[in-house]
């Protein structure tokens, strides 16, 4: 039922410059009957991996004759005697913002050979401000006849969620999943985060990465390992975000 109704109030209705794949689609396909190159229409809706799209996924469709967007670095590997200061300055960020995309309290001390995520290096990041533990736990059984709808992030408590795409937030709190937000994504997907311990903005737009939420253990989750609960939803329903967070996700 919360699927449901996450799909009936976040739909997306496709405008003339935006194509729902379709089961068999592919992106060169779509690229070739809209006048534009693959790598543009992969780039415009940062998508890593041409081979791996899916039916439903909702594309921005750039201006016939559109180059690529110039890449940019996702991740920093800090290097002896460098600076938050100077890493935030050389790719264009705050020093807050870089310490809080990679939940970093003290940003006078990191260490040499860490490896720092860059907060708007792409259109899609990590929903965890920081290192997690995960693996695909997608579909498994669950109480109830029930099955897993999402991927379990474990984190400390209180670790920051962020907003892995730009789009409109909502507080959708219940008794299942305890404290827990929508995001309705400008990528044309839901995501959804339950067992938060609390949240950080309010609902209204949001933008790419920023701070929505800390990881808790609210609702069913309470007495067990303090964790995320993250969906991504599509125009079918719940579908595997693994691949997702194992790109864009540091691992604990």
């Amino acid at each position: 039922m919360r699927t449901l109704v996450a799909i009936l109030v976040f739909a997306v209705v496709a405008s003339a410059a935006t194509y729902t794949l379709q089961p068999g689609d592919t992106l060169g396909g779509v690229a070739r009957r809209h006048g534009v190159s693959t790598a543009a229409l992969a780039s415009a809706n940062g998508i890593a991996n041409p081979h791996r799209v899916y039916a439903g996924q909702v594309l921005t469709i750039p201006a016939p004759g559109s180059s690529p967007a110039p890449s940019r670095a996702s991740r920093h590997v800090v290097a002896p005697g460098e600076t938050m200061g100077a890493i935030a300055r050389r790719y264009g960020v705050s020093v807050a913002t870089l310490a809080r995309a990679n939940g970093i309290s003290n940003p006078n001390r990191i260490a040499a050979g860490a490896v720092l995520r860059l907060p708007g290096s792409g259109q899609w990041v990590c929903p965890i401000a920081g290192r997690s533990r995960f693996v695909d736990d997608f579909g498994q059984p669950r109480g109830g006849g029930r099955s897993h709808q999402g991927i379990d992030l474990l984190a400390p408590r209180g670790t920051p969620i962020v907003a892995p795409v730009a789009g409109v937030v909502r507080r959708h709190d219940q008794r299942r999943g305890g404290i827990a937000l929508y995001l309705r994504g400008d990528d044309g997907l839901t995501y959804y985060f339950a067992h938060l311990d609390g949240v950080a903005a309010p609902d209204g737009r949001v933008r790419l990465g920023q701070h929505i939420g800390s990881v808790g253990d609210t609702g069913n989750a309470r007495g067990g390992p303090v964790h995320l609960h993250f969906e991504i939803i599509n125009q079918r329903g719940s579908r595997n975000p693994y691949a997702e967070l194992d790109r864009a996700c540091l691992r604990a």
